[in-house]
């Protein structure tokens, strides 16, 4: 999956949850996932201390390159988590 896949995939699925009137569930999910990855960044500096949040950011996009992603739900999925790792900022790592 290029970067530009994924770009249109976290703006396609935005567009589809605002579209169909939910807003407030896309913005639930992407606070899940932010928990999720802030919990999985941690486990990752653990293993890796020299490593930053972008190093596991480009970690998670490379396994997501290497993968084939079929399927509209999965899609729509995909692209809250994606998302979700737009709205982490530095303060939520501390």
């Amino acid at each position: 999956m290029t970067t530009q896949a994924i770009e249109n995939i976290k703006k396609e699925s935005k567009s589809f949850y605002i579209s169909e009137d939910q807003k407030a569930f896309f913005q639930e999910r992407i606070e899940k996932f932010k928990s999720e990855i802030i919990e999985d960044f941690k486990k990752f500096k653990k293993s890796y201390p020299d490593k930053t949040f972008e190093d596991f950011k480009a970690v998670a996009h490379h396994e997501l390159h290497s993968g084939n992603i079929e399927g509209h739900p999965l899609v729509l999925t995909l692209g809250i988590y994606l998302n979700a790792f737009d709205g982490i900022t530095s303060a939520d790592l501390d």
